[in-house]
């Protein structure tokens, strides 16, 4: 029994572990594909052109050529100025019809007062963040010559205050990654933290991306993050990657209005 024991040992490592490596990647059966909204996160003028960054050119691109749909949230206080090839850029790109362009702030702030860090919607008072919705909308609509429908804050980070902020925003009807115990009057879409474009934050993993996916085969729709302007050519390759298994799963990719407009349609009889 002791000269088996190792032949055992090699038995189960040569044919058992690889089977089980590759049932855990399977992709696990579904009744019906997922919707998925990509979260494209941090659109600014970029500095050396005064158009975009080429990251974001990148990802258009390949939702172009793909004939997917995305969404890419503004950091807005970058509307203000002239910067006309910035502003015809989305202008394009929202003519198209293939991304949606979001709030995602006014400043995307971070600092610390009196010992306590705080965030553009955390921490800080409600009209503060109220301003912030109130510069945003109103550049938007006088450079770009339309309002943004959603929200995803800075760092997801909010509070109650945000919630009472919010809701004195008509132009806003989807928030993403919001409280969905307090929505303030909007459409929200959450996450699920295992099934994202990066893990870690800014690092695009497709084997940890299918890890999370297969986990939830009953999930009905996902919204996953992603910060191209810190993809390099691998990163990239790896978000690709996530988009293909997406495809080749039937996942329909829509945007953040078009997937909220959906859950608020009355059911078919």
């Amino acid at each position: 029994m002791r000269r088996c024991f190792p032949l055992l040992v090699l038995f189960f490592l040569v044919m058992v572990c690889p089977a089980l490596a590759q049932a855990q990647q399977a992709p696990a059966p579904r009744t019906a594909p997922p919707h998925v909204v990509l979260k494209l996160d941090d659109l600014v003028v970029h500095k050396g052109s005064g158009g975009v960054h080429p990251a974001w050119k990148r990802v258009a691109d390949l939702v172009r050529e793909r004939k997917i749909k995305a969404s890419i949230g503004i950091i807005c206080n970058s509307l203000e100025g002239d910067n006309p090839r910035y502003f015809q850029w989305i202008k394009d790109q929202h003519a198209a019809g293939r991304i949606e362009f979001w709030c995602h702030g006014y400043d995307h702030r971070q600092w610390t007062e009196d010992g306590k860090t705080l965030q553009e919607f955390k921490g800080t008072s409600v009209e503060h963040q109220r301003e912030a919705f109130q510069k945003s909308e109103r550049l938007a609509k006088e450079k770009l010559g339309f309002p943004l429908a959603a929200f995803g804050a800075g760092f997801n980070a909010i509070d109650e205050n945000t919630v009472e902020a919010l809701a004195a925003v008509p132009e806003i009807t989807v928030w993403l990654y919001g409280n969905s115990n307090n929505p303030a009057g909007k459409v929200v879409l959450d996450r699920v933290g295992r099934v994202n474009i990066e893990q870690p934050t800014f690092v695009p993993d497709v084997e940890k991306f299918i890890a999370g996916y297969n986990r939830y085969p009953k999930r009905e729709y996902f919204v996953i993050q992603g910060h191209p302007t810190h993809w390099d050519d691998a990163r990239f390759a790896q978000f690709v990657k996530i988009v293909d298994f997406l495809t080749e799963q039937g996942a329909v990719f829509t945007t953040p209005s078009e997937y909220a407009a959906r859950l608020k349609a009355p059911a078919a009889p």
